[in-house]
């Protein structure tokens, strides 16, 4: 190795890391509790979950320390996780459209059937936000 620390691509690996980083080691207890609890969430969401939690400087009521210097609990990276999904969905909704490359503000480029014209229509995707909408 070139001296990089590998990215966790495994919940195992990310536990790793994460205990390393706090200076524990990681166990069968831990890898129980965080299976139990983060084994469906995306591995690329626990890396930034753990990240997010890294940088959190609210002061800990246990002493006063910043959180992100305690070891994550599942629940915390839980909670970051929920926090940044409910954040990007608040983001759409106010963008109005989906987020797709082929949407452009809630509208696609179509193809008419006559004479191959282009024409501009509503984004299949984006329907359920135009008919909230009101």
């Amino acid at each position: 190795m070139n001296g990089s620390i590998a990215t966790p691509k495994t919940l195992p690996e990310i536990l790793a890391f994460a205990c390393a980083a706090y200076g524990r080691e990681p166990n069968d207890e831990l890898l129980f509790a965080w299976r139990g609890a983060l084994d469906q969430i995306p591995i690329r969401e626990l890396r930034e979950a753990l990240t997010e939690h890294q940088r959190d400087i609210t002061p800990d009521g246990r002493d006063r320390r910043p959180r992100g210097s305690w070891l994550p609990s599942p629940a915390d990276l839980l909670a970051k996780v929920e926090a940044k999904r409910r954040s990007e969905n608040t983001q759409r909704t106010k963008r109005g459209y989906c987020g797709r490359a082929e949407c452009l503000g809630g509208w696609v480029w179509a193809e008419r059937n006559t004479g191959g014209e282009p024409a501009v229509t509503r984004c299949p995707h984006c329907r359920e936000l135009w008919e909230n909408a009101g």
